[in-house]
């Protein structure tokens, strides 16, 4: 407490001055200067201009609060191009990327959507009948006009249509053969003549069998 007296007492006296400097930091420091002379720097003083202190500087305005993460709304899901319908076959949704797909194999057939959308049933077609999407791709790409294709539509909507591959039989009905117009019986020995023949029952062949009439006398 002296120290800071005495500093204050020679302060009054002019003997000792304080100021406050601005850094270029920013930061504000307190100057001491000592005086031997007092008078005389009171005479400079009156003589120089005061300068008026520095202005303070405008305090940073505060950041813009960010949002908060517990209201944060969670993003909408991407929407489909189109919507489907629910109660669309899931070979027939096959069949439509199956046919989107074709201009990937040539960029001359492309479809819009409501094409794709038409042609779908008669492709669906060909995958219930055991063909593999890539099956039906190549037959229906295959041997394609050189020139420039006018309809894709109408040339894939006729390959759909007349290149339909036949519906494969049913393996369950082949366990149950048919049975044939005629049976076959086994070859028998001939009791008379010893001559291989067809017959039910054992017996005589044709040849040595008695006609009907002497059959019926006996």
């Amino acid at each position: 407490m002296r120290i800071a007296a005495a500093l204050r007492e020679l302060e009054v006296h002019g003997y000792l001055a304080r100021f406050q400097e601005r850094l270029p930091s920013g930061r504000v420091v307190t100057c001491t200067v000592s005086y031997n002379n007092p008078p005389a720097r009171s005479a400079e003083a009156a003589r120089e201009p005061q300068s008026s202190p520095d202005p303070e500087p405008d305090p940073e305005p505060d950041p813009a609060p960010g949002p908060d993460p517990e209201t944060d709304t969670a993003p909408e899901p991407a929407r489909a191009p189109a919507d489907v319908p629910a109660d669309v076959p899931e070979v027939e949704l096959q069949a439509r990327q199956l046919l989107a797909r074709l201009r990937l194999r040539d960029p001359r057939l492309v479809l819009s959507e409501r094409d794709t959308v038409r042609l779908a049933p008669a492709a669906a077609v060909w995958l219930e009948r055991g063909l593999v999407p890539g099956a039906v791709t190549a037959a229906l790409t295959r041997a394609l006009p050189s020139a420039g294709i006018h309809s894709p539509a109408a040339l894939l909507a006729h390959r759909l249509r007349a290149q339909l591959p036949p519906l494969i039989p049913d393996p369950r009905a082949a366990a149950h053969p048919v049975p044939p117009d005629r049976e076959v019986h086994p070859l028998r020995s001939c009791e008379e003549c010893d001559r291989a023949f067809r017959s039910p029952t054992p017996g005589r062949c044709r040849s040595c069998a008695p006609p009907p009439a002497a059959a019926t006398a006996a």
